[in-house]
């Protein structure tokens, strides 16, 4: 039996490209919203760069909570994936 049919019909490399494209959103979505956000809110009140950095920082802590989210998600995955084996 190959793995392909273990997983139903799932390539090998099919969860690892979705874990990265998963956490990889979770890094560069806020960032660049933070990004536009911060620079359109700085240009819009004539503010310098303060917006720029509040948006910044939020979208940093929102990365850092919505990857131990996904994180916390792919580690129960594979808790369920290898206690079903045995």
């Amino acid at each position: 039996m190959s793995i392909e049919q273990k997983n139903n019909g799932i390539a090998w490399w099919q969860p690892a490209l979705t874990i990265f494209a998963k956490f990889s959103g979770w890094i560069f979505g806020p960032l660049f919203l933070g990004l536009f956000l911060g620079n359109w809110l700085d240009r819009k009140f004539n503010t310098g760069s303060i917006w720029l950095l509040i948006c910044v920082g939020a979208a940093f802590i929102i990365s850092v909570g919505g990857l131990l989210l996904s994180a916390r998600e792919e580690f129960k995955k594979l808790s369920n994936d290898k206690r079903s084996e045995k």
